[in-house]
């Protein structure tokens, strides 16, 4: 698995506990990787990638 993947992976598992920890209503919790998945957006760096290739993951860039 890579970094990019496991980026996605953890984006998409914090979104569903963040809704199922408030009931399907919004939770804090949604709020980070969406943040994260923004500045990889505008920026071209995500810091959730970056930390996953460097803790051992397949290292992977956005472009």
């Amino acid at each position: 698995m890579n970094a990019i993947r496991a980026t996605m992976f953890s984006a998409s598992a914090m979104l569903w506990l963040s809704y199922w920890l408030s009931d399907w209503n919004v939770h804090w919790l949604a709020y980070l990787p969406a943040a994260m998945l923004a500045i990889a957006a505008v920026v071209g760096f995500c810091p959730a990638t970056w930390f996953y290739g460097k803790i051992g993951f397949k290292p992977s860039s956005l472009k």
